[in-house]
């Protein structure tokens, strides 16, 4: 316990010995170094999540057109829970499992813009999109322009 008011040379020793107290319980208590896994067995761990991922993606191409097709239904499909399944999705590739979803759907957008036949509200619907208004703000934010000057450009 420090009375106050404190002195300069109290607190800095009061705080030192705390940082010393820290630093031994990280030690003591620290992970050994363990050693790294042989090369077959890291391989075949990328090769099972390389496995798991693809499931993922064909599971989102089979559905991407139903807008009510989400997150927890991959979820359910896969076995696993959602925060789970977004923690191994995460992992492996960087991103999350939803903008996995949306950037596969916004790149079926991109297809679909290519025919003229179709209005940008369909594109957006037939992409797996509620709202058109929604989908128009998500392709201008990933691609930098609206899909409207996106099918111009094409």
């Amino acid at each position: 316990y420090l009375t106050k008011p404190f002195s300069h040379a109290e607190l800095q020793l009061w705080v030192t010995n705390l940082m010393q107290s820290r630093e031994e319980l990280h030690q003591r208590y620290a992970k050994p170094n363990l050693p790294s896994k042989p090369e077959k067995v890291a391989s075949l761990d990328l090769a099972m999540e390389d496995a798991f991922i693809k499931k993922v993606i064909a599971l989102i191409e089979k559905n991407s057109g139903n807008p009510d097709y989400s997150v927890t239904l991959i979820a359910e499909e896969v076995h696993l829970s959602s925060s789970q399944l977004h923690r191994k999705v995460s992992a492996v590739t960087g991103k999350s499992p939803i903008q996995i979803l949306r950037l596969y759907r916004l790149n079926k957008a991109k297809e679909l813009l290519a025919n003229p036949e179709l209005s940008i509200s369909q594109v957006a619907y037939q992409a797996g999109f509620n709202d058109p208004s929604y989908f128009t703000r998500t392709f201008t934010k990933v691609f930098n322009q609206k899909p409207s000057e996106f099918r111009e450009n094409q």
